[in-house]
């Protein structure tokens, strides 16, 4: 849970928001890709959320060392049946794989048709000093991947501004003056640097007006279609052509940028096809959104 004394608070209370939100929809049976820790299953009271990450182990570049995976697998090549999940969640994961592409099309498989696949991903972000840190996304690139994987995109919530940015920069500079000597001194002047941080560019971020191309964080919501209606060719496997699903409505990628003062900014789909940039956490972006999924599902 996001608290003050965390560096990366000031984005990090967003996503949780978010995934309030949207964890309704994702169904009975969710996939966690990448889960780590599972540090978002509070969402999920009333869904089976199976886990699966990369085994414990130096040997694997992207593996996470306390991991409560429910599977032990790679999440471009996931070890279950296609239809098997309403939903699939993916936090911080894709920055990790060397080809992004393939996590995009296996979630597709996985998923039933109307269910829900959501990625948080990383635009501005330090390196991680490993050797499995190889992408930053834009919205448009999130975007990008989940349609070519045949998703119909629903949502893009970029999260964060220039203000947001500068805080965390220095909330994880003041995580620095924590160490192993003098640590009794060290990390309590390190906690009350980056609470106060924190604290200070949250206000600062609420007085001033929002530009979503500063994004810390991008926020995807999109779905899997109930009807295939078209496909293109996408390579050839074992002498034959193998092909992937298009969703043709949503090629529009025009985007109309509106300063919201006091709250960050999420895009949305308007019926021409452009994206239009609405407030995160209003309730009617997220009621709206809801509500085409539920007419539609129920159209079936």
């Amino acid at each position: 849970m996001a608290n003050l004394f965390q560096p990366s608070y000031l984005v990090q209370r967003y996503v949780e928001e978010l995934l309030q939100q949207y964890a309704p929809l994702m169904g009975k049976r969710v996939l966690d890709a990448g889960c780590g820790e599972k540090p978002y299953l509070r969402f999920f009271p009333n869904a089976q959320l199976v886990g699966i990450d990369l085994p414990p182990s130096g040997n694997y570049p992207g593996s996470h060392k306390k991991a409560k995976a429910d599977v032990f697998g790679d999440v471009c090549r996931l070890p279950f049946g296609e239809a098997t999940f309403d939903g699939v969640l993916s936090t911080f994961v894709i920055t990790h794989l060397s080809e992004p592409q393939k996590f995009f099309d296996e979630a597709y498989r996985v998923l039933r048709p109307g269910g829900i696949l959501v990625v948080c991903e990383r635009q501005m972000w330090h390196t991680y000093g490993v050797e499995a840190d190889y992408w930053r996304f834009t919205a448009n690139g999130l975007k990008l991947l989940a349609q070519r994987a045949g998703f119909e995109v629903l949502n893009v919530h970029p999260i964060g501004s220039f203000w947001f940015r500068l805080g965390i920069k220095l909330t994880y500079c003041a995580a620095r003056i924590n160490g192993r000597r003098l640590r009794f001194i060290r990390q309590p002047v390190s906690q009350f640097l980056i609470a106060f941080i924190n604290i200070i560019f949250d206000f600062v971020g609420k007085l001033l007006p929002k530009d979503t191309s500063d994004a810390v964080h991008n926020f995807l919501v999109a779905r899997k279609p109930y009807r295939e209606t078209s496909a293109e060719i996408v390579g050839n496997s074992g002498g034959g052509m193998r092909f992937r699903p298009l969703r043709g409505s949503y090629k529009a990628a025009a985007i109309s940028e509106l300063s919201v003062r006091g709250e960050p900014t999420t895009e949305k789909f308007a019926p021409n096809g452009a994206l239009q940039m609405m407030p995160i956490g209003a309730a009617s972006t997220v009621n709206e959104t809801k509500s085409r999924f539920t007419d539609e599902k129920a159209k079936m």
